[in-house]
């Protein structure tokens, strides 16, 4: 898994688990704290991409990318006129607030896409 050139975080609790998981392993007495903690991360990270079927095509925008955050106001746009919910289309916004300062603060790791 940590050989992927992508991996894909939902927003369905990823974060909190491997906050809690560091912690959890941070606490004991292992001599392979980081051995464990891979193996536990992988665990997760398994099951969070298990959700995408393996032949479902996927499409992923990075804040590298000059349009994505214009491209996400496009899909926020068109999500609320289709009736998706109003969360969905808000961490939509929310993300592309992100990849906005992600920008600003990086302008030389900005560019067009290849």
């Amino acid at each position: 898994m940590r050989d992927s050139k992508f991996i894909v975080f939902k927003t369905n609790g990823a974060f909190p688990k491997l906050l809690e998981l560091i912690e959890d392993t941070a606490n004991t007495e292992s001599t392979s704290v980081l051995e464990e903690l891979l193996a536990k991360t992988d665990k997760i990270l398994a099951d969070l991409n298990a959700e995408i079927d393996s032949d479902e095509p996927c499409f992923v925008l990075r804040a590298q990318d000059q349009f994505a955050p214009e491209a996400i106001i496009s899909y926020s746009e068109r999500c609320r006129w289709g009736g998706a919910s109003e969360s969905h289309v808000r961490r939509a916004l929310e993300i592309r607030g992100k990849m906005k300062d992600w920008q600003a603060a990086n302008p030389g790791k900005v560019k067009i896409p290849d």
